[in-house]
This record gives C-alpha cells, sequence and structure tokens, in this order.
C-alpha cells in the first residue's frame, strides 16, 4: 500500500509539474499575444496619428490667404477684380431693376439701408480694384511693349479703366 501511495503521489508530482508547464506556455502566450496587440494598437495610433498630422498641415496650408496671395498675386488680383466688380454690379442691377422697389417693406428698408451704408464702399472696392487690374496690366505690358508705343499704352488703358468705373493707378 505504501508503494501505491507513492506511486500515487509520484503522479501528482509529475502531473503538477505538467500542468505547471502547461499554465507557464498559456500564461507566456497570452503575454506575447497582448504585447503583439499592444504593439498593434500602437502602431495604428501612431499612423492615425502622422494621418491627422499631415492633413492639418494640408488644412493650415489651404487656409493661409496671405501664404496663396504670396505663391499667386495675380490670382489674388483677379479675384478682387472679380469680387469688387461682381457686387457692384450687382448693386447697379438690383438699384436700375427696381428689385428694391418690389421687396416687402421691411426687407426693402434693409437692402435701402445696406446700399446706403456699403454701397460707397463696394463702389471704391470696385474702382480700386478695376485700377489695379489694369494698373498691374500696365505694368507688365510696359516691359514688353517698344519704347514708342509705352504712351499710346498707357492712354489706352486709362480709358478702359474709367469706361470700366474704375480708378486709374500707375504700379
Amino acid at each position: 500500500m505504501q508503494n501505491q501511495a507513492e506511486a500515487i503521489r509520484e503522479q501528482m508530482s509529475q502531473t503538477r509539474a505538467a500542468l505547471g508547464e502547461k499554465v507557464g506556455a498559456a500564461a507566456e502566450q497570452a503575454e506575447s499575444a497582448v504585447k503583439g496587440a499592444a504593439d498593434a494598437v500602437r502602431g495604428a495610433a501612431t499612423s492615425t496619428q502622422d494621418a491627422l498630422a499631415r492633413a492639418a498641415e494640408v488644412i493650415r496650408d489651404n487656409l493661409d490667404v496671405a501664404g496663396h496671395i504670396q505663391r499667386h498675386p495675380w490670382a489674388a488680383v483677379g479675384v478682387a477684380v472679380a469680387a469688387g466688380y461682381t457686387l457692384g454690379c450687382l448693386l447697379e442691377s438690383a438699384q436700375e431693376s427696381g428689385l428694391v422697389g418690389r421687396a416687402e417693406a421691411g426687407a426693402s428698408e434693409a437692402l435701402s439701408s445696406v446700399r446706403e451704408q456699403w454701397g460707397p464702399v463696394i463702389g471704391r472696392f470696385r474702382e480700386l480694384a478695376i485700377g489695379a487690374a489694369a494698373g498691374f496690366v500696365g505694368r507688365a505690358l510696359q516691359d514688353v511693349v517698344p519704347e514708342n508705343m509705352r504712351s499710346e499704352l498707357t492712354e489706352t488703358l486709362d480709358d478702359v479703366t474709367r469706361k470700366l468705373g474704375g480708378k486709374v493707378m500707375r504700379m
């Protein structure tokens, strides 16, 4: 019986050792899997952070109006001319078509108030935008036109500028 008890103890000891090895191996596998998942999450977070930083940089660059104007001055002048001319034309068109007269009383008063307050400013902006564009064109052409034609070119551009409602400017 004592041999049998010792054999059982030996089996229990072997079973404990085997179970300990299996638990240890399972723990190592779990630890490795957790480390792998953590590394994957860190990698994804880093990639996401990098992508967001690049997107923020692109947005910042696209919203940098001063930078766009410095890099593309002619486009900026064109936008200013177009905006001033369009606003001026819309304001004149609303006045000439009697749109103001057909609007409701409250809206008519509001539009009239806006026209009275901002009309001169928009008109000056339009004059300056047209004048600046013509001035830039004149300045650019002065360098490529023969000297004997420069004064005639200047007079012609001045006439065009005035007929468009612009203010003659020298750049």
